[in-house]
């Protein structure tokens, strides 16, 4: 399940990013797919400018999103068949929620949308979290491909993250563990 590997928010800073981008959700039923998908794009539009304005890319590739929509089975199709095109330094060893592939000047990032839904029983600031924290971990491996590690990769996502929502990660989840994620080598 995503929440095994999730960050939860239970209060919103009064006037962050997220409680604008929480407001912004709220306006309209997750069952509006429609909207739900052009809202998921913007955002990570608004991600992609962000990592570029604040961080400092090796690369810049351009960068395209697939969304995977209620197709689980898809995405785990999409997922087998990119992998064997693909050189994993440090290979997820429990289900993803989201992937890349590319190279120096084209990035493609993969996003299982159906386990980040599951988040949303934790209200919408959880599952923006979490959708921003996909989008800029992604983003960053499209920038610096097998430069850094995922430690590396999520130390600055996390920097990201906070100063892009306005919010304070627990200093105890910013330590990516990666023993507990990835397959050792």
């Amino acid at each position: 399940m995503a929440e095994e590997n999730s960050f939860h928010l239970d209060k919103l800073p009064e006037g962050s990013r997220i409680e604008k981008i929480t407001n912004e959700l709220k306006q309209f039923l997750i069952s509006d797919i429609d909207n739900l998908q052009d809202f998921l794009f913007k955002l990570f539009n608004d991600c992609h400018k962000f990592v570029f304005e604040n961080a400092e890319p090796v690369f810049s590739p351009q960068i395209e999103l697939t969304l995977v929509v209620y197709q689980p089975k898809l995405y785990q199709k999409i997922e087998k068949e990119k992998a064997k095109k693909s050189i994993l330094i440090e290979p997820a060893k429990r289900r993803t929620t989201a992937f890349h592939i590319g190279n120096s000047r084209k990035g493609q990032i993969f996003v299982n949308a159906d386990r980040l839904f599951e988040l949303l029983k934790y209200g919408y600031p959880t599952f923006i979290l979490n959708f921003v924290m996909a989008y800029f971990h992604e983003i960053l491996h499209c920038c610096y491909l097998n430069l850094k590690t995922e430690q590396e990769m999520f130390q600055i996502e996390c920097s990201l993250v906070e100063r892009y929502l306005g919010i304070q990660l627990p200093e105890e989840r910013k330590n990516l563990k990666s023993k507990d994620y990835y397959r050792q080598k």
